[in-house]
């Protein structure tokens, strides 16, 4: 989202290829550090690792001045000095682990209440950010998420509580109804809310960082299980 925004140009540096591993320690070995898993699951894991990605792109001021007429926040006044600065991301390698029949596409499903038992997780060292310090990637997220559905209240209170450096590597939900300021093993997090979809159950998410790694887990029910679900993590 926020390459699309800024983006004058584009230049890939790396693109690695998903690869499907067999087990916790197959997946450490490809990512380089110690995969956790949900104590909580007794149940055999999928895992896959996302390949590192990297790339820089140049800014581009025309392209985000019609944002913020768009989301009525022409009162954003971006420094002249930023059209063309350089910003250089590079996303670690992501281990991503699901857990029962979860949906591999948006829509109805025969049977809604199994997704009740569908667990997804992702892990990965905070991504790498460079640029210029007038870059605000906070106030830059903001906007975007408002162009994708938030209200300017929601997309300030979610913003506020994200490093965005820290979670480019991680799936931002857009339709989220609710946030909730929560904490997991003395870090700070996020609980999101899904929008009724479809006849699925209620769908949660949950983001936070701990030890220089970011971690998203997301399932369906009761969002209550959510916070002892990613404390379970070993």
């Amino acid at each position: 989202m926020i390459r699309e925004l800024l983006a004058g140009s584009i230049t890939v540096l790396k693109d690695e290829k998903a690869i499907v591993v067999a087990n916790r320690e197959e997946a450490a070995g490809l990512a380089g550090f110690p995969v956790r898993l949900p104590a909580i699951r007794q149940d055999a894991p999928h895992l896959r690792v996302e390949g590192e990605h990297a790339f820089y792109l140049t800014v581009n001021r025309q392209l985000i001045e019609p944002f913020l007429n768009l989301v009525n926040r022409s009162d954003l006044k971006l420094p002249e000095g930023l059209d063309g600065a350089r910003v250089t991301v590079d996303i670690p390698r992501t281990v991503l682990v699901s857990y029962g029949p979860c949906p591999e596409s948006p829509g109805p499903v025969p049977d809604p209440s199994r997704l009740v038992s569908c667990l997804r997780l992702a892990q990965a060292p905070t991504a790498s950010v460079i640029t210029v310090p007038e870059l605000n990637l906070g106030q830059l997220a903001e906007i975007g998420l408002q162009v994708s559905g938030m209200t300017l209240e929601q997309a300030r209170s979610f913003s506020s509580a994200m490093d965005w450096t820290s979670t480019l590597a991680i799936p931002v939900p857009l339709e989220s109804a609710s946030y909730e300021a929560v904490v997991i093993d003395g870090q700070k997090g996020v609980l999101m809310l899904g929008r009724p979809r479809w006849n699925w159950p209620e769908r949660w998410s949950l983001i936070w960082v701990k030890d220089g790694r970011v971690y998203w887990l997301a399932g369906f029910g009761d969002p209550g299980v959510a916070v002892a679900t990613a404390e379970s993590l070993r």
